[in-house]
């Protein structure tokens, strides 16, 4: 009984507390990354998917709202959203919905697809929220590049019905100014209450109190992983998000095969397995991106 409310609450929670958004990148399938995400609302599959973070259904991005090139993320963990691999994948707040395609986690001035524009409303996924909206985009030289949060204003209209009060963090984990509770203690920042706490990638160790606000830490190891999508196949790997980089949860592989998601527009062609972790490989040209995700994407 225990195991099934903890799950239950994974779930409950995941949908909530990812936040943030990401710079359209190309990926998303696992970048946990963790945090889910957290930049989207509605994580796809709760704490059973990787980071991130996210694909491309905007506000669902990390471990939170997601890279937007992808189908669904972060979150996990989280899917690499472009020039910045900004994922919400693993929202720091939460756990990390499995976002589609597993996100680049290689070098974050290697060449991924992004989604073009010529004004912040094109940057808009819908449905959009107070922190996904287009005041939340800029357009900067024709690509679209995910600002965070603007205000409290907007964190307490997208995450006031948790119960917990949140700010918009300048110091967000992933690089850009996210969501996140008020907290005196790591505790404050847990998805689980002291005794259900079970060793996952979302408990208090993964946490810091700074300045009053919860700050994510990342994963501390690949038992956490487990842990977290009660499955075998998962590991802590660091994960480049431009500005800052981040340990999140990751699906592991032995193969390019193994990084394929059903569904996703990605095959085993697009992907590296190195080191036990996909990694998306670079994009060709402006044809490669607009194959894979429609004629509003380009290779940069």
């Amino acid at each position: 009984m225990k195991k099934i409310l903890i799950t239950v609450l994974l779930l409950s929670v995941f949908v909530v507390v990812s936040c943030g958004g990401s710079d359209t990148g190309d990926s998303g399938n696992t970048g946990d990354t963790g945090d889910t995400g957290d930049t989207g609302d509605t994580g796809d599959t709760g704490d059973t998917g990787d980071t991130g973070d996210t694909g491309d259904t905007g506000d669902t991005g990390d471990t939170g709202d997601t890279g937007d090139t992808v189908d669904t993320g972060d979150t996990g963990d989280t899917g690499n959203t472009g020039d910045t691999g900004d994922t919400g994948d693993t929202g720091d707040t939460g756990n990390t919905g499995n976002t589609g395609d597993t996100g680049d986690t290689g070098d974050p001035e290697s060449k991924h697809c992004v989604r073009s524009c010529s004004v912040p409303n094109d940057c808009v996924f819908e449905p959009s929220n107070a922190i996904t909206d287009a005041d939340n985009w800029e357009c900067k030289t024709g690509i679209c590049h995910y600002k965070g949060c603007n205000n409290d204003a907007e964190c307490e209209s997208v995450y006031g019905v948790t119960g917990k009060t949140y700010r918009c963090n300048k110091d967000g984990a992933y690089g850009y100014p996210e969501c996140t509770p008020v907290c005196s203690t790591p505790q404050d920042c847990s998805l689980y209450p002291p005794e259900w706490e079970h060793n996952t990638a979302y408990d208090s160790d993964n946490y810091e109190c700074k300045s009053g606000l919860c700050y994510y830490k990342g994963c501390n190891n690949d038992a956490e992983c487990t842990a977290t999508h009660q499955a075998e196949g998962y590991g802590c790997r660091e994960f480049d998000f431009g500005e800052k980089k981040l340990k999140i949860c990751v699906a592991l592989c032995s193969t390019p095969s193994d990084c394929v998601v059903a569904g996703s527009n990605y095959t085993a062609d697009h992907y590296k397995c190195e080191n036990s972790q996909c990694v998306l490989k670079e994009c060709a040209d402006d044809l490669w991106c607009s194959n894979l995700f429609g004629n509003d994407y380009v290779c940069r």
